[in-house]
């Protein structure tokens, strides 16, 4: 199965068996199905890949190298949301001299006064002590 893949199918080698969101009889089954990831540019579809890894994070550095290379050269500005978070990407991104915008996984859970409260957290530091 190689480095990177856990799971396939025998049908279709290239698949992997996914946990699926919209399992309308919420028993967690898994179905074979790829990881499908598209590019958008003002509004435009300007790219379009399907790859066997689950990971969002993981298929993020391919799609950009492919997109780079139908383009010519990488695009200046990159957006994401949080799947595709990971420090890998961002190094990728500084090397290419990208600016990104990568939404943080902790964005939501950060801005609620509970997390902020939490002094073991590194990046409140003493704002919670009182």
């Amino acid at each position: 199965m190689g480095e990177s893949r856990n799971s396939y199918s025998k049908t279709d080698s290239d698949a992997t068996f996914m946990r699926m969101k919209e399992d309308h009889m919420r028993n967690g089954q898994l179905k074979l199905r790829y990881n499908v990831q598209i590019a958008v540019n003002s509004e435009y579809i300007t790219g379009l890949e399907a790859f066997s890894d689950r990971s969002d994070a993981k298929a993020f550095r391919p799609m950009m190298r492919k997109l780079a290379e139908k383009r010519g050269k990488p695009h200046e500005e990159t957006v994401a949301d949080a799947g595709y978070e990971s420090q890998e990407n961002y190094l990728v991104l500084a090397q290419n001299k990208q600016v990104c915008f990568i939404k943080p996984t902790n964005y939501g859970p950060k801005k609620a006064k509970k997390y902020n409260r939490q002094i073991g957290r590194s990046e409140n530091g003493s704002a919670g002590v009182k």
